[in-house]
């Protein structure tokens, strides 16, 4: 998200992988103008067997610790830049 504020350009990168998402993601409406495609060789095969135990336990215990608006403060510091220090989703 903040590098299509500083630039207006973002890349898209489709995946088909099996199963829910693990967290929560910002979702970008796009026009796309170009679709190039590549061979996958080097893409691993993957396949979706469960569910990774370490989002719901730290979710549970920062709950437990810090209580109910915990998860929206944690994401609220987390995500308002992006790693390269771009402003990135909106506080709300």
């Amino acid at each position: 998200m903040s590098h299509l504020r500083e630039n207006g350009r973002i890349v898209v990168m489709l995946c088909a992988f099996s199963g829910p998402p693990e967290a929560v993601r910002s979702v970008v409406r796009i026009e796309l103008e170009r679709i190039a495609e590549s061979c996958g060789y080097g893409v691993p095969l993957m396949e979706h067997v469960g569910e990774r135990e370490h989002y719901r336990l730290s979710a549970e215990k920062r709950l437990r610790v810090g209580g109910p608006g915990a998860l929206a403060r944690r994401r609220a510091e987390s995500n308002a830049r992006s790693i390269d220090g771009l402003p990135a989703l909106d506080r709300q």
